[in-house]
């Protein structure tokens, strides 16, 4: 659940970093960021604090939760099916590095919160 809840900050802050580089690029320094804002994670954040605090549903919970395993499971298998090697064979080596470094941000700033405050 970490890595959902910190997937937003990061997307947010690759997102600042990624349109202050095309800003910097276009040499446009007068033009607002358009910083792209996944709204989606705010269900997971909302979904996730009334299934935490909101004692009224505790009874639809466990229902709720064998659903969302098997709509993952589904989503998870419908990405998969949908994997086109050759894709990213041609595209080469920049995304499978973005997704690795991605990935190592989310566990590090995992680490620091747990160390901090838990």
């Amino acid at each position: 659940l970490s890595r959902v809840l910190l997937l937003a900050p990061v997307a947010i802050i690759l997102g600042i970093g990624e349109a202050w580089r095309q800003r910097c690029q276009s040499g446009d320094t007068d033009q607002k960021l358009k910083v792209p804002i996944p709204w989606f994670m705010g269900g997971f954040i909302a979904a996730s604090a009334i299934g935490s605090y909101i004692p009224a549903i505790g009874f639809a919970v466990p229902m709720l939760v064998k659903a969302a395993y098997l709509i993952l499971g589904m989503a998870m298998a419908a990405l998969g099916l949908n994997v086109n090697f050759s894709v990213i064979a041609k595209e080469g080596v920049r995304p499978m590095v973005s997704a690795v470094t991605c990935s190592f941000v989310i566990l590090g700033l995992s680490w620091f919160i747990v160390r901090t405050w838990f």
